[in-house]
């Protein structure tokens, strides 16, 4: 996922499934304070999820299926009140 989709900041909706993408996420997709959806399920993603991600206040929906990410799914996700199950 190229940095510079970050720099988009008034950017609400990003939907990059099933891309077969190879990198990680990067730690500046929390600069992307507007975003709504983040849809990065069935690439091949790797590493860990960003924390920067628990700053996004704005997110309603997250899928990060299907990747090759590791470790935990971060404790402040809970805290984003927008958040949908």
């Amino acid at each position: 996922i190229p940095d510079e989709l970050t720099t988009l900041g008034s950017l609400e909706f990003v939907s990059l499934a099933n891309n077969n993408f190879t990198s990680v996420i990067p730690e500046s997709i929390g600069s992307l304070e507007n975003l709504v959806l983040l849809l990065l399920e069935g690439n091949s993603l790797t590493g860990t999820m960003p924390a920067s991600i628990s700053s996004l206040q704005s997110l309603q929906v997250i899928n990060l299926s299907e990747n090759q990410l590791t470790g935990q799914i971060l404790n402040d996700i809970g805290s984003l009140g927008e958040l949908r199950p």
